[in-house]
């Protein structure tokens, strides 16, 4: 990216990266090239920020088809064998499933396991993790701070539910339904994604790769399968 910035020097407080930092998963050097060019001109106390899929919400395990769907979303697993598979592990990289969601988005996606790979590629260039939840915590938790519910109202984040005049209220949460709440369907689609930020330390610089495929073994505990029960 370096050769396509007006200034070789130039330098920026914050890189966001929004519902596709995934896509580059689908190889390492991929993956590294993208954390590169997010992050080599960040300023020392600068931030990447950015959301993804959770892979340990995401990854269906015992299952059955591979496939899980609701109202507004499909998601099917690429690899059928390794479902079956008892003691199976997707790969660290290019773990492709196929992600439809309601009329905007019908592409193959890949799972990113974030203990083994962001936490671990993005630490081994000079970034410190500083912010990881779930959307649902952090939804729950910037809806108590006046900003933050005030920026959702703006966006139009939230819609009444249920969504259509004239029917009572049949949530045992009322409040909540009265302040505005997404469907059921919404909400689990909602669950399969997680927010981070990380903060570049004072003495960051970018050191010379380790292959993560090789040394996967040796940090294979912190790889987690949940099961994708709702």
């Amino acid at each position: 990216m370096l050769e396509k910035y007006s200034s070789k020097d130039i330098s920026f407080d914050i890189c966001s990266c929004q519902f596709s930092f995934h896509y580059c998963f689908e190889s390492e050097d991929k993956a590294r090239r993208m954390i590169r060019n997010a992050i080599e001109r960040i300023r020392p106390g600068g931030f990447f920020v950015g959301t993804l899929p959770d892979a340990e919400r995401i990854w269906l395990n015992n299952g059955t088809n591979g496939v899980y769907s609701n109202d507004v979303v499909r998601l099917e697993y690429d690899d059928k064998e390794v479902l079956n598979d008892p003691n199976g592990k997707p790969p660290i990289f290019g773990a492709k499933f196929h992600f439809s969601l309601d009329t905007q988005v019908n592409c193959p996606e890949y799972l990113v396991h974030f203990p083994v790979i962001v936490f671990r590629l993005l630490n081994e260039c000079g970034m410190e993790l500083i912010y990881k939840k779930r959307f649902p915590d952090a939804i729950d938790y910037y809806l108590g701070m006046q900003e933050g519910r005030g920026l959702m109202g703006r966006m139009q984040a939230l819609e009444p539910y249920p969504p259509f005049e004239g029917v009572r209220w049949i949530y045992l949460l009322c409040w909540e339904c009265f302040q505005g709440t997404l469907s059921k369907s919404e909400w689990e689609v909602t669950a399969m994604y997680l927010v981070f930020a990380f903060r570049k330390k004072n003495n960051a610089k970018l050191k010379e790769s380790i292959c993560i495929s090789d040394c996967f073994a040796s940090i294979s505990g912190l790889f987690l399968i949940v099961s994708f029960n709702f």
